[in-house]
């Protein structure tokens, strides 16, 4: 994963910001390479960081959804972004779980796959943004339904 600390603010007090990639090609793993030739955007996450005065961390999950495979118990995508990369960064950067400041955003298949997750993992996550992705969440709509 990649993560940009915020400079200038103790990151026990900042937010948490999930970014999630798009799809990509399964015949070229996404790497640092990969990533910034697809979203130039990335060298400025550092600037976005301490501006807003969040954590960012973009997990590098390769070309397949975000979704935990029914058969191939190896590729938990879903349960890696909801409950491990949390304590992940919170052990390793000491950021705090208060619900309210951990936002989920993704581009394509991550915009999606972020509204998803809002719905699969509520105490998590306070919301998402999808850039890009499909619309509705196809398979949690009870994120529709959940007060903020």
């Amino acid at each position: 994963a990649f993560v940009w600390v915020p400079k200038g603010r103790p990151v026990s007090e900042a937010g948490v910001i999930v970014l999630l990639h798009g799809r990509g090609s399964p015949e070229e793993p996404l790497s640092h390479a990969s990533l910034l030739e697809r979203y130039p955007y990335v060298n400025a996450l550092q600037s976005a960081a301490d501006a807003s005065g969040n954590l960012l961390c973009i997990p590098l999950l390769g070309s397949y959804a975000h979704l935990d495979s029914p058969v191939r118990p190896e590729i938990q995508r879903a349960t890696f972004i909801g409950k491990e990369l949390p304590v992940f960064l919170v052990e390793q950067f000491g950021v705090e779980r208060p619900r309210l400041r951990w936002a989920l955003a993704g581009f394509s298949m991550g915009g999606t796959a972020a509204v998803n997750l809002l719905g699969r993992y509520p105490d998590t996550y306070a919301i998402a943004s999808n850039f890009g992705g499909n619309c509705g969440p196809a398979f949690y709509p009870e994120v529709l339904k959940r007060p903020p």
